[in-house]
């Protein structure tokens, strides 16, 4: 594996910290707001697969941090953290397909609004352009 190569695959190990305990909290905040409107039972099985994800990609990085750098710089790592984004971009999606079966009209104005309010969180520059203020 090239070096440029190398490094980028340790940074990804080295900087899955905070997004795991990023998605972690957007998890448990989404289930918290959801609580409401979503039955109960697919709101914890989500939440559990969701958490189940993230303690296996968490064993993928302890794993990768106990070898040596010969070791750490074989392909399959970058392959199997690749797949464990898959599987915790498929939890993700998983939840809005369960949920998009089971809604009323009143529920899926409940997701846009959390739709909006995240997006608005996540995108500052919405504020300021068109979507809730104009352009200055």
């Amino acid at each position: 594996m090239p070096i440029v190569r190398r490094e980028q695959v340790k940074m990804l190990y080295e900087s899955f910290w905070q997004p795991m305990f990023a998605s972690i909290a957007c998890a448990l905040l989404l289930v918290f707001l959801m609580w409401p409107v979503i039955p109960h039972g697919v709101l914890i099985g989500w939440l559990s697969a969701m958490l189940g994800v993230m303690l296996l990609r968490l064993v993928l990085v302890m794993k990768f941090h106990r070898r040596v750098a010969s070791v750490q710089s074989k392909h399959y790592w970058l392959g199997w953290f690749a797949v464990g984004a898959f599987a915790a971009g498929v939890t993700w999606g998983r939840l809005a397909h369960s949920c998009s079966l089971r809604t009323t009209t009143s529920t899926r104005q409940h997701y846009l609004s959390l739709w909006r309010v995240l997006e608005l969180e996540r995108w500052p520059h919405y504020r300021r352009c068109g979507v809730l203020l104009p352009c200055s």
